[in-house]
């Protein structure tokens, strides 16, 4: 068990180090402000919405499944209820919400103080706006992580959720991105600007707490919407 934590703690390090190197190995030679936005801006850096959508959410969805193991009958049993069940369900994503940001969060900081100068950096506020911006990443992750989950129990297949809900993602992303502006319309990928607007000193503290309250009021409106599935699922399908 403690080996395929392990294993996927690695996995998921492996992937967003590739992905950052791929995405920001170009912007290395600007001058550190520069570089900073254009390896984490909004349209295709290593924090835009493009990552979060297409790129994060199978690998994520991965993590999540190679953390914990799915429900066996013997597990469901010693629960005292479907309710103490679907909590620990919840609890589980929040922890591999968390930890997927904490390694998302490690690669970013760790890979632009090798690459660019750390001096530089600190004068960015660049670590607390990638603090901030972690936290953000929980929130996200926590909701889609439900989603993921509530696709699960309705549809009883791992792949068939995994593939849903990436396409829902996509699907949000590309609307969004051709057909609608953030001034017309809010969608949840509208707020995971925060590491661009940050760094732009666009936003405030207060918008970053309200960032964080959208995205959670979205992850109890799935945690409500997967515990009344969870109530009703057979799971002898």
């Amino acid at each position: 068990m403690k080996t395929n934590k392990v294993m996927a703690v690695a996995g998921i390090l492996a992937y967003l180090t590739m992905l950052w190197l791929q995405q920001n190995g170009k912007y290395l030679s600007l001058p550190v402000p520069k570089a900073l936005y254009w390896m984490n801006n909004t349209a295709h850096g290593f924090n835009s919405i493009r990552s979060l959508a297409l790129f994060y959410p199978i690998p994520f969805f991965l993590f999540i499944n190679h953390l914990f193991l799915g429900e066996r009958p013997y597990t469901i049993i010693r629960r005292r209820s479907r309710m103490t069940l679907y909590r620990a369900v919840v609890l589980r994503i929040l922890a591999a919400s968390v930890l997927f940001s904490i390694c998302h969060l490690s690669v970013n900081v760790g890979w632009s103080y090798v690459f660019l100068d750390g001096q530089a950096l600190n004068e960015s506020r660049f670590l607390s706006i990638a603090l901030a911006n972690m936290v953000g990443l929980v929130c996200y992750f926590f909701w889609v992580g439900l989603l993921y989950r509530l696709v699960h129990d309705l549809s009883h297949s791992v792949g068939a959720a995994m593939l849903f809900t990436a396409f829902l993602l996509g699907a949000v992303y590309f609307v969004g991105k051709l057909y609608l502006s953030p001034e017309t319309l809010w969608q949840p990928l509208n707020d995971m600007v925060l590491f661009q607007f940050l760094i732009e000193r666009k936003w405030t503290g207060i918008d970053v707490l309200l960032t964080y309250v959208r995205q959670l009021s979205l992850g109890l409106g799935f945690c409500f919407m997967g515990s009344v599935v969870l109530l009703r699922k057979d799971f002898t399908s």
